[in-house]
């Protein structure tokens, strides 16, 4: 869940707008056509900065010479995904530090509160609740009461059932599972791929279904976190709904969403992102410019920031 919801809804807005901009090259829009979903999957992967260029010139080498299910296509939509995903990492996590530094300070377990409060505004405004693609009405459920089979099956009894199928998946596709390897070697590397599980899913329900006022009022109004009055998520949710609209002007609408609310910003860095792509991918810019405007030179926790919740940290220990 956490950087799920509001990561997979930067790519797919940013996405929607690039498919209907003339700045975007023809690959990557039949690509985003085609393999939408596999954008989807690398929206919500880590590792996009430390391996997006050399992705992105392998997909552009063998683009003219690729050939159905060789993978290239998939691959370019995968990389796409990732851009979004490291847009969405830029944008918000200085913010949560900024907003919510009792978390990072006090070193929380879980996911902050923040996190979650974008998740189900986004939840909220961009997938109506559950009622757009990709997601369900069911997704944000105590226990999936929503879905027609729930009443039918014992959940928690096939959450149990899919967790584990889902596991003996993941492990099959591990590289090293191929490999001959004595078996307290192979469990040890077993151990170090493992990413831990610390996302509470009950406090998503409960943000949902019993906002916390004060979270509303410190993470969402205040801060401005999204606003459907801005032109650039106007355009997004009529590409969505089908209807483009035709009277918002998308270079006019980037400009004033570098200005609106959080969630304008992210799409307009978003579609920079992608444009950028679509600049090395023909050619336009060289590695170098690529790099510096993709900003993959840059943490995505600014050195201020973290030399201040340090600074919180050893004041809350003295």
């Amino acid at each position: 869940m956490s950087e799920y919801i509001t990561h997979r809804a930067v790519y797919d807005d940013s996405a929607r707008l690039a498919l209907n901009s003339p700045e975007i090259c023809d690959a990557f829009k039949l690509t985003l056509k085609k393999h939408w979903e596999i954008g989807g999957l690398g929206s919500v992967t880590r590792g996009g900065d430390r391996n997006s260029v050399n992705l992105l010139e392998v997909c552009r080498d063998n683009w003219a010479s690729r050939k159905e299910g060789d993978g290239t296509e998939e691959k370019l939509a995968f990389l796409l995904g990732w851009r979004c995903h490291n847009t969405a990492d830029r944008m918000w996590k200085p913010i949560y530090r900024t907003l919510q530094p009792e978390h990072y300070v006090e070193e929380r377990e879980g996911v902050s509160d923040i996190r979650i409060y974008h998740d189900v505004i986004v939840f909220r405004e961009v997938y109506d609740h559950g009622r757009l693609a990709p997601l369900t009405l069911a997704f944000l459920d105590f226990q999936m009461e929503r879905h027609p089979a729930s009443s039918a099956i014992s959940v928690k009894r096939a959450e149990d059932l899919f967790g584990a199928m889902y596991q003996r998946t993941l492990l099959e596709l591990q590289s090293f599972v191929q490999e001959e390897m004595e078996i307290d070697a192979w469990l040890d590397w077993v151990f170090k791929k493992i990413q831990p599980l610390y996302v509470d899913l009950t406090a998503y329900t409960e943000a949902y279904y019993n906002p916390n006022t004060d979270y509303l009022r410190r993470f969402i109004i205040e801060p401005n976190f999204y606003d459907r009055s801005d032109a650039i998520i106007r355009l997004a949710r009529s590409i969505q709904l089908g209807e483009p609209d035709v009277g918002i002007d998308l270079q006019k609408a980037l400009q004033s969403a570098k200005s609106e609310s959080q969630y304008a910003q992210a799409l307009e860095w978003g579609y920079r992102y992608l444009k950028v792509s679509s600049d090395f991918f023909e050619h336009k810019i060289d590695e170098a410019t690529f790099s510096r405007l993709s900003d993959l030179d840059k943490p995505h926790k600014p050195k201020e920031i973290m030399d201040w919740i340090n600074y919180l940290k050893e004041k809350a220990r003295n």
